[in-house]
């Protein structure tokens, strides 16, 4: 039925679902210093091409925190589809109409100006683009090594013995047989605090941590 509905009305239904995308950014762009990213990052010559149906809010000019946004959507009945500390994704299918993206950027409007603060001057890049690994087993050995659980405070100098990647971006920033340092586990437990989840974190608090045993 999928296929057949595609090979039907496709067109027609892709058409009306970039409409409402333009809808929504038009509703969104420079409200309160949010900007929609569009086909203006075409300008930059690192970028190819753009999606028009991929929504893409950047908080950073409204001091707004995204999890903060996020989770005032979620208390609306809005889901997003990806959210950090100054992006915001939401979710536009074919399957939406008019009264569906104008809920979305009410909630969203609303929102914004609740929790508008001071712009920042540029979004802090997660931990994970900013790290340097420190290899010290191979993942292999540091895998299979006898491991400890101990508390966060206990365990920088330790060598890591999981996996943490926190999401968004869902990129490791700690892998087994990494050095685990006190600048990093700082900034972990920062996004952990603000709502980034810990994914492969076998205590997504971090609170404690897993390492090769000494």
């Amino acid at each position: 039925q999928a296929r057949a509905l595609i090979e039907r009305e496709g067109t027609g239904l892709v058409e009306a679902a970039i409409g409402l995308a333009e809808r929504f950014r038009a509703r969104i762009d420079g409200y309160l210093g949010a900007r929609c990213l569009d086909r203006r990052l075409l300008a930059h010559p690192s970028v190819h091409g753009v999606d028009p149906l991929k929504l893409v809010v950047d908080l950073t000019g409204t001091g707004a925190d995204g999890f903060e946004v996020e989770r005032d959507l979620r208390g609306d009945g809005v889901v997003l589809e990806m959210a950090d500390r100054t992006t915001l994704v939401p979710l536009l299918t074919i399957g939406d109409d008019r009264r569906s993206v104008d809920r979305l950027a009410g909630a969203l409007r609303r929102s914004i100006a609740r929790r508008a603060g001071r712009a920042r001057s540029s979004p802090a890049a997660g931990v994970s683009w900013r790290i340097s690994p420190q290899p010290v087993l191979s993942p292999r050995d540091a895998f299979f090594a006898p491991r400890e659980r101990v508390p966060a405070a206990d365990a920088a100098g330790r060598v890591a013995a999981e996996t943490i990647s926190p999401y968004p971006p869902g990129i490791p920033a700690i892998a087994p047989g990494e050095l685990l340092t006190t600048d990093l586990l700082d900034a972990l437990r920062d996004e952990a605090r603000a709502g980034s989840r810990m994914a492969g974190a076998c205590d997504p608090t971090l609170e404690t941590l897993l390492v090769v045993r000494a």
